[in-house]
């Protein structure tokens, strides 16, 4: 034993071992946990983005607006944006605007995807916000861009292309009612090299089409998927960079599930550096209850095998919205479930194969999230730690709420191995702790502060460790533990 004295300062609270597991609420985050946001009326959340400082923005909508929402790292509302943490526009007589999707710029703006309705009327909205909050003049017309195409015009999804130009999916009544995908300018201006003049229209010959969300693949191609014909059938097809059918991929440009038993809609997508995607498909036979399908689809648009054939169904779960693929090809998915007579939030988990992650909670599945009743699943950030960010809106009586929940621990992006189980970390009480390995040594800390810049490196000595926590300023810090059997990472924070 040869326990080495350092100066690394972390935290004043630090993470026990058994928190690898991934069933333990942050108590750093919030309280206990859990932050919510109630203003008196209903706060519907649909999406929210981490900035690159670890900051939470939050979109959503009011019963005659929208808002924005920005959280510090410790679930506060963040006083330096808008009033208090809160951006809730007055909108003109007899208009009501919408947020539906947002991204957040390295710069710390922010662009939110929405809706704006007056008279029966509804186009797209597009915001840019200044990273306090306030509008940016300099886009579009005094800060939004408003389409003007037909009667209806509602998005859904936004995305980023690496030039900056922003990609927006939703339907559109121009030619029957349609799912659509436009593209923007960085300035807030239509795109109109893009599509026929800015616009994409889906040929999808059904009563009703709408294009759900979008994911880039790395050659700039946009998968998009919705669902045709009020749910009945889910579709993907991909456009070329330059807004038209990518003919090459599945039939003529697009792949669909027909089931004449089941509601079939595509929901999310998820694209893979090697040019496969994953998608997930929402099921039933009920239009109210039903199960969440993932598939895993090649560069061409054919079915890879995954799970029990083609198609895996979650673990559990009647609904799903966000997925996150960490280094070993495990997938986890974040959704809600009808438990009873209320909806629960869940936390899945599948092994590279498809099939239930065993060493994930129970049976591949970590259910009913911080025992919450009538919450319904929203948005699922994973931060560079591994923590967990969930979103959600939960129901309280004839109101809804935002509700923001962290979990800690949770294995999503980081090498982990059997390795974890043999480093214990023991709270001196006196600013410092003690880490132990009983299996190989430890070879090297390395301690990063919340932007992910190292602040301390040190090299181990034995299977001690002791962590003095003095001499760094407050904040968040995440530290790396290397042993010969692979990385521990533990978050930490200075208070």
């Amino acid at each position: 034993m040869n326990p080495i004295m350092k100066t690394v300062l972390i935290t004043a609270f630090v993470l026990p071992a058994a928190v690898a597991c991934g069933q333990m609420l942050d108590p750093s985050f919030g309280t206990g946990g859990m932050t919510t946001f109630d203003a008196g009326g209903q706060e519907a959340p649909t999406s929210a983005a981490l900035m690159d400082d670890g900051r939470i923005v939050v979109a959503g909508w009011t019963n005659t607006a929208l808002f924005l929402l920005r959280y510090t790292l410790n679930g506060q509302l963040d006083p330096s944006f808008g009033v208090n943490g809160v951006v809730m526009p007055t909108e003109g007589s007899g208009i009501t605007t919408k947020a539906w999707d947002v991204v957040v710029l390295a710069d710390g703006r922010i662009i939110v995807a929405g809706s704006i309705s007056s008279s029966g009327l509804i186009h797209f909205l597009v915001r840019r916000y200044l990273s306090n909050g306030d509008l940016d003049m300099s886009f579009g017309s005094s800060g939004q861009w408003v389409s003007s195409w037909s009667d209806i015009e509602e998005p859904r999804g936004i995305v980023l292309q690496s030039d900056g130009k922003i990609l927006l999916c939703g339907r559109t009544t121009l030619s029957g009612q349609r799912g659509c995908v436009v593209r923007l300018d960085v300035d807030g201006t239509l795109d109109t090299s893009f599509g026929s003049s800015g616009m994409f229209q889906f040929p999808i010959a059904s009563p009703i089409s709408f294009a759900w969300s979008m994911a880039l693949q790395t050659d700039g191609k946009v998968l998009v998927t919705g669902d045709s014909n009020w749910g009945d059938d889910a579709w993907c097809l991909r456009l070329t960079t330059d807004g038209v059918l990518d003919g090459p991929f599945g039939t003529a440009g697009l792949i669909t599930i027909t089931d004449a038993n089941n509601y079939d809609s595509g929901f999310r997508l998820l694209s893979r550096a090697d040019g496969t995607f994953f998608w997930m498909v929402w099921r039933s036979n009920t239009m109210s209850n039903g199960e969440v399908d993932l598939y895993h689809v090649d560069n061409d648009g054919g079915y890879l095998p995954y799970g029990p054939s083609i198609g895996a169904p979650l673990a559990t779960g009647n609904e799903a919205y966000s997925m996150h693929l960490d280094a070993a090809d495990r997938l986890l998915v974040f959704g809600d479930e009808l438990i009873g007579t209320s909806n629960s939030l869940f936390l899945a988990r599948n092994a590279a194969t498809g099939d239930p992650d065993a060493s994930f909670g129970t049976n591949g599945a970590l259910q009913d999230l911080g025992s919450i009743v009538g919450a319904y699943c929203r948005e699922m950030m994973v931060r560079p730690d591994g923590d967990v960010v969930l979103l959600a809106d939960r129901h309280d009586g004839p109101t809804t709420d935002v509700l923001l929940m962290q979990y800690t621990g949770i294995p999503a992006g980081i090498p982990t191995n059997a390795a974890e189980a043999l480093v214990s970390v023991t709270d001196l009480s006196d600013a410092s702790f003690l880490i132990h390995s009983s299996g190989p040594p430890i070879d090297h800390i390395r301690v990063c502060d919340g932007l992910g810049r190292a602040v301390l490196e040190q090299e181990g000595d034995g299977d001690e460790m002791m962590i003095d926590l003095h001499d760094l300023p407050s904040g968040w810090y995440f530290a790396s533990l290397m042993i010969a059997g692979g990385r521990i990472d533990r978050k930490m924070l200075r208070p």
